[in-house]
């Protein structure tokens, strides 16, 4: 009899581990999303030639928590053209490196000199983004 109780306790509390992660799934994400932004990204490289992207990305409103619009560096990782976060030096496999020769990457928004990074620099529909490999500063 205590060996048909303790199968009995083990089956029970089988059944109740299976009920209780059976409701740990996604069915209940209610991420909608709102709307496409297709946007332009030019590359000017070091040898001056340019490389043209036409991308997209979606704005979301995951669980009602509000809208999410991903940022330029987001996108960029996405795609692939580069892997860092926070001041950029490598982009599309080509470093700017401003200790060896004062090389960085300008960035401009509809071309005008950007203020902020790309990690900061949600995407906008429509918009025209360019990140330029300089050396040093126009005086």
């Amino acid at each position: 009899m205590k060996k048909f109780k303790t199968i009995l306790s083990l089956l029970l509390a089988v059944l109740i581990a299976v009920g209780t992660f059976a409701g740990c799934n996604d069915d209940n994400d209610t991420t909608e999303f709102l709307e496409t932004l297709a946007f332009t990204l030019e590359l000017i490289d070091s040898e001056d030639k340019s490389e043209a992207f036409n991308l997209t990305t979606t704005q979301t409103n995951h669980d009602g928590q509000g809208v999410t619009t991903p940022t330029l560096g987001e996108v960029m990782r996405t795609e692939g053209l580069t892997e860092q976060t926070g001041l950029i030096d490598t982009i599309n496999g080509i470093t700017a490196d401003w200790d060896t020769d004062e090389a960085y990457w300008a960035f401009y928004i509809d071309g005008e000199y950007a203020l902020q990074g790309i990690d900061d620099t949600t995407v906008k529909n429509g918009a025209a983004y360019k990140i330029v490999y300089t050396i040093g500063f126009d005086e």
